[in-house]
């Protein structure tokens, strides 16, 4: 499949020149051949047109028309100026909606077309001399006056335009011209202020007449730097002119549409080739579509063309039209995506003579140039096409930044995808088919800059961008073979100790100045903890002497030997070493050397040297950390083996470790393990991997969750090392032999007396231990906690004494402090009568006492549950009772009775919530509490509970008071059943804030009074619910009369302006607000004080008492009386004479319906139903003039003062209110109604 057969290639012509137009033939060209994008086309129909039709007046601007070289700005305005001008040319726009917008312009303009080239003429010159010329031609003579007698030009063009349309009155002038912003770069300011003044009153002047402007520009004015002086004027030219901005898109869309056209079929055949390769760019399979459209040019290629500095961006199109020359007869290759990148266009610039006499250019061809010939001579074969594509792309973009020394570039993915990089052999590598592509970029990248020791490519960390560096072409690799020649042993060795400083994670401060010795921290592997000592870089002879003494040493002894040292054979002692070093390592560790040494004094190039010694030093890293094994000997006790020799002597499977030092850690401690064993004889065992950073604050939270019985599984676990739990989890100190030992010093000493901390613990060189296990302090610590938990001992700190009464303090002390504890003792015994006093409080079992006396636990957690359910149940009160406690809308207990209660609450919980101080038997037995204490608290206890009984009996009758509480709330006001209520109510409340009843049997007397209470409502609610719904009988009367015959007709002829609408309205209100329930029951009430069904309540319905069957009897005499009236007013108004006239002048089917109306007297069914009667009746009466007055207005008028008045009087009353109702009016069309209503 070649590149042909994909594509209906059409070249392009270069240039377009705008006064090419005036001529016919070429006015087609330029209007056939436009390609016109989805936005181009929006901004024609909706903007340009709008805005340069001359039939329609409008605010109306100049125009201009944005876009660089080679972006089709002068095609745009020839066939704008084509079309204006001959309106047969739009049936050949390739756009639909754009041919049927052109109409408003099409053919109703003489234009005139410009081009400025290198003048130094003003504006105003150049455009009216234009003018004058072509305005000529036309057979119109004007003289624009000098730029020195006119005060603007509007007038003066004004003036022009009166003798055009006295030539041409149904045409508008459009003056087109091209290159405007070239001219206006070259001027000088002054003279700029000038021209933009007269621009601004050209786009003024296209307001106020058939003129129109337009213009071609390079880019927008107003974001043009150069005319930052002049920003005023350029602000008001900006308002009187619109951009019309060709944007990138519509050029892709002209060289898809045209250059790269393509059939829906070859589409599809380019889509299914594309489709393969989605999956390893970034965005293609969402751009698939942009992909399809400008194959087999990459989007990216025009986008980076428009960056480019240096070239006519015109040269976009010459440059596609001459690489898809190339291209047609070529294969599109199967197992690549075939398509034309921004990197291609580097031959181009690189062989055009012209364009390599630009410094900037030139420069940038010469180090790439040399690049390139460096990956020819070092790059792997299957490598090299995309070394060389990347090297061609990192030119190209070089030459598109501001600068060309500038530090920017593309990203590994950006290139990837921009490129479309491909190789066969990222399929088969099964990850991420992007990153694996990433991945492969990066390698050529990486390898690119292998080759030229980090030359030519520089890389920013920070954004991970790579960009062709014009000024690193130092050969570094030189400069670092000299100066590794000049160094000496003692350096190489200093630098291998710098490496193995990272690799083993020490910090930049050693344990002695000057000296490489740190304190190091090394797992007992059988114990789980860790052991300090000391890592030293070089020979034991050369180390000063550490203190204080620690449990080991690692050695890791020098590369080169510069010495030599006794091994004395010490079992804390071991020693690391390399014999046989590998070339390459010592390579790689003396350029590291020289290149670190080197970046201390290369002042500009620093930053170089410092990359290449961290790559150095990476090549060495690696080489260590994998040869590990293989590389060092270790000797302890003065035998050397290998690594897997001291694995296979220990027994031990060797282990698989990720890290350098987790290796040495590793082999160290199997070497260790049994001289720490015999130093430490029944150490215990640790779950968690106890070390100086974690070990403080794991037992720091012991501590603290053994005091709160909140223990964490790690907790846990370290008091089972320790030997403090037994196999429920519960903490006990019997089965420790660390306590035993603790115990059997104290049982030593004499009754009363103390144990110190110096007997306690021995003194080696090393530190402090409970000996024999060489326990530290702070896990003896620990052991203190339990025992004193355990009510065991005493413990005495500096100036405080704590006991099991007292742990809430111990809890807050640090490992440090309690580590410095004074001396410990035996405690007291058990306060038995108190005890007894406080168990029967809280209904424990006094028996229980005994259970205590024999160190039972059992009766402690009793009591803490009790008393934990006491003091919950009391915060529970108080929040209830904060408020006070009301009932029936009326508080129980005065202010002053309230403070005193909750005053209590607070004391019992308070008493209640120091139990859990003595969570343990030894804690019962520093109980701080008296008989006398316990037995006030009973007092106050029993006082509580009488309140907490008598809110549970207002908490259950609450919901019948809110029952009669609603129902009260809606009852009439003379209703008899309230006094009962007030009774009940007051009855109710005396009893319960009576503090002298018995609160046995109120609650089934109060209810009994509420039930007898609720039943007269029943019975009420029934009673005036009846009279105030329609049972099923009225509700079929109330239907029928708002079927009825009478209703209808009234219905109907209430839309006629005559008649009282307002009495109807009333009517029909009074019979539809009758409601209907016939369905509530006693039962219903029971549950809710208002029905369900209507929800009726009393207090909010207006009643006459009467029963709705007279009312309904009412509303029939009513109904029928307004059916009378209505017939009369209309009977009686169609004699009028107005009204016969207005009758004759209607439709005749019309008039013969209210003949027969006038006729018959009576408003027939047939008729009423007939909407041409309703509507003829409507006409008829319509120029007449209804006023309305009301009945409160007429009274007011005739009887406003109550005095009494002779008919004369009266008389004159009423004539003063017609005349004043009738004032302006014809008095023989006036008609009025009297309504019910106020004024």
């Amino acid at each position: 499949m070649r590149y042909s057969e994909l594509i209906h290639f059409e070249p392009l012509e270069s240039v377009m020149q705008l006064k090419d137009t005036k001529k016919e033939e070429r006015a087609r060209d330029f209007v056939s051949t436009y390609v016109i994008s989805k936005p181009m086309s929006d901004n024609l129909s909706k903007v340009v047109f709008s805005n340069l039709r001359v039939d329609t007046p409008g605010d109306n601007k100049g125009l201009f028309i944005v876009g660089n070289y080679g972006t089709g700005k002068s095609h745009l305005m020839g066939v704008l100026a084509s079309i204006a001008e001959n309106a047969n040319l739009t049936e050949m726009l390739t756009d639909e909606s754009v041919r049927e917008s052109a109409t408003q312009i099409a053919g109703k303009f003489k234009v005139i077309r410009s081009e400025i080239g290198a003048t130094e003429m003003p504006l105003r010159d150049i455009v009216l001399s234009e003018l004058k010329m072509e305005l000529s031609e036309m057979g119109i003579e004007f003289d624009f006056p000098s730029i020195d007698k006119v005060t603007n030009n509007k007038d003066t063009l004004n003036e022009m335009m009166s003798l055009f349309c006295e030539k041409y009155p149904d045409k508008g002038l459009l003056l087109v011209i091209d290159e405007l912003l070239d001219y206006l770069r070259h001027r000088k300011e002054q003279s700029l202020v000038l021209d933009m003044t007269f621009l601004r009153e050209l786009g003024e002047f296209c307001k106020s007449s058939r003129f129109r402007f337009i213009a071609g520009i390079q880019e927008a004015l107003y974001d043009n730097p150069a005319f930052e002086f002049a920003s005023d004027a350029v602000r008001r030219v900006k308002e009187r002119f619109i951009d019309i901005r060709i944007a990138r898109e519509d050029i892709e869309y002209v060289v898809a549409n045209r250059l790269l056209k393509k059939s829906e079929s070859q589409k599809a055949r380019i889509r299914e080739h594309l489709q393969k390769f989605t999956k390893y760019y970034g965005s293609m399979n969402e751009r698939l579509d942009s992909f399809v459209n400008l194959f087999p040019i990459h989007p990216s290629f025009i986008s980076m063309f428009e960056r480019i500095r240096f070239i006519e961006h015109r040269e976009v199109l010459q440059t596609l039209t001459k690489v898809m020359s190339d291209l047609l007869d070529e294969r599109v290759p199967e197992d690549a995506p075939g398509m034309v990148s921004y990197d291609t266009y580097w031959d181009r610039i690189s062989s055009r003579s012209d364009l390599v006499t630009v410094p900037e250019i030139r420069q940038t061809k010469e180090k790439s140039d040399e690049l390139v010939a460096k990956i020819r001579a070092g790059m792997e074969k299957h490598r090299l096409d995309n070394a060389v594509r990347i090297t061609k792309a990192l030119s190209v973009h070089r030459l598109s930044t501001v600068d060309i020394n500038t530090k920017i570039g593309p990203t590994i993915d950006e290139l990837r995808d921009d490129l479309l990089i491909y190789d066969p052999v990222i399929e088969g590598l099964g990850g991420d088919p992007q990153e694996d592509l990433s991945t492969m970029v990066e390698g050529v990248l990486n390898k690119i800059i292998n080759i030229v020791s980090g030359q030519y490519i520089a890389f920013i960390k920070e954004n991970g961008q790579y960009y062709l560096d014009l000024n690193k072409t130092i050969d570094f690799d030189s400069q670092i073979e000299k100066k590794r020649s000049t160094m000496s042993d003692e350096a190489f060795n200093k630098n291998y100790y710098s490496i193995l400083t990272k690799l083993m994670e020490c910090s930049d401060r050693t344990y002695v100045p000057g000296h490489r010795i740190w304190q190091y921290e090394l797992l007992w592997q059988s114990k789980n903890t860790t052991r300090l000592g000391y890592l030293f870089f070089g020979q034991p002879n050369e180390r000063s002497t550490a203190h204080p003494p620690r449990d080991f040493y690692i050695y890791f002894l020098p590369l080169f030997k510069t010495g030599s040292f006794k091994d004395e054979g010490s079992e804390d002692e071991v020693f690391f070493s390399i014999a046989d070093i590998d070339r390459d390592f010592e390579d790689n560790l003396k350029n590291y050397a020289a290149a670190l040494e080197l970046s201390q004094t290369a002042g500009s190039h620093k930053t170089t040297y410092i990359r290449l010694s961290e790559g150095y030093l990476s090549r060495c890293t690696s080489w260590l950390t994998e040869n590990l094994v293989s590389a060092y000997s270790v000797t302890y006790k003065k035998s050397s083996k290998s690594i897997p020799e001291i694995y296979s002597l220990r027994n031990k499977p060797f282990k698989q470790l990720d890290g350098f030092k987790e290796i040495i850690d590793d082999i160290s401690s199997t070497l260790l393990d049994s001289y720490f064993s015999d130093t430490a004889l029944g150490y215990p065992e640790f779950e968690t991997k106890m070390t100086s950073q974690n070990r403080n604050q794991i037992i720091e939270t012991t501590i603290r969750g053994m005091i709160n019985n909140t223990l964490s599984r790690q907790s846990k676990e370290t008091l089972s090392s320790l030997h403090l739990l037994n196999d429920n989890g519960d903490i006990v100190t019997s089965k420790s032999p660390y306590v035993k030992k603790i115990m059997s010093l104290l049982e030593e000493k004499p009754v009363g007396s103390v144990l110190n901390r110096n007997e306690l613990f021995e003194i080696t060189e090393t530190g402090e231990y409970l000996m024999p296990f060489r326990l530290e302090p702070e896990w003896v610590v620990v052991l203190l906690a339990a025992m004193l938990y355990m009510g065991e001992i005493e413990l005495s700190l500096t100036g405080e004494k704590l006991d099991a009464s007292s742990l809430d303090k111990l809890q807050k002390l640090s490992v440090d402090d309690l580590v410095n504890f004074k001396n410990i003792r035996l405690p007291k015994d058990l306060p038995v009568s108190t005890i007894r006093e406080l168990f029967s409080l809280l209904k424990i079992n006094e028996g229980q006492v005994s259970q205590l006396q024999n160190g039972d636990s059992a009766p402690v957690e009793n009591m803490l549950r009790r008393a934990q359910s006491n003091a919950e149940d009391l915060a529970k009160l108080n929040e209830k009772i904060k408020n006070g406690i009301d009932f029936w809308e009326e508080p129980l207990l005065q202010h002053s009775e309230l403070e005193e209660r909750m005053k209590k609450i607070k004391r019992l919980k308070d008493f209640f919530d120091s139990l859990t101080n003595y969570s343990t038997v030894g804690k019962l037995k520093n109980l701080r509490i008296s008989k006398d204490d316990v037995a006030e608290m009973r007092n106050e206890h029993e006082t509580i509970s009488r309140m907490k009984t008598l809110i549970e009996i207002i908490d259950e009758l609450s919901s019948d008071v809110g029952y009669l509480q609603r129902a009260r709330e809606h009852l009439p006001s003379e209703t008899p059943w309230l006094e009962e209520y007030g009774e009940t109510r007051k009855k109710v409340l005396d009893k319960l804030k009576d503090s002298s009843q018995k609160l046995s049997g109120l609650k089934r007397e109060l209810r009994s009074s509420f039930d007898d209470l609720k039943m007269g409502y029943i019975k009420l609610y029934i009673e005036l619910h009846r009279k105030a719904r329609l049972d099923s009988q009225g509700d079929s009367r109330k239907s029928r009369l708002l079927s009825d015959y009478r209703f209808k007709t009234l219905n109907r002829l209430s839309t006629i302006e005559m008649l009282s609408k307002q009495q109807f309205q009333d009517l029909t209100n009074r019979i539809t607000t009758l409601k209907t329930c016939y369905s509530l029951t006693e039962k219903d009430l029971e549950r809710s004080p208002f029905c369900k069904n209507c929800g009726f309540k009393p207090s909010l319905e207006i009643s006459d008492n009467r029963e709705l069957s007279l009312v309904l009897d009412t509303l029939d005499e009513e109904l029928d009386r307004l059916f009378e009236s209505w017939t009369k007013t209309l009977l009686s108004n169609l004699e009028d004479p107005v009204v016969g006239e207005n009758i004759q002048l209607l439709d005749p089917e019309g008039r013969r319906l209210v003949e027969k109306f006038i006729k018959s007297q009576e408003l027939e069914e047939e008729l009423v139903e007939n909407q041409l009667f309703i509507r003829t009746l409507a006409e008829a009466f319509s120029t007449l003039e209804k006023i309305e007055l009301t009945t409160e207005e007429l009274q007011e008028r005739l009887f406003g003062d109550h005095a009494p008045k002779t008919p004369q009087e009266m008389r004159k009353r009423f004539e003063e209110l017609i005349e004043e109702k009738t004032r302006g009016k014809d008095i023989n069309k006036v008609r009025i109604i009297l309504k019910e209503g106020e004024m």
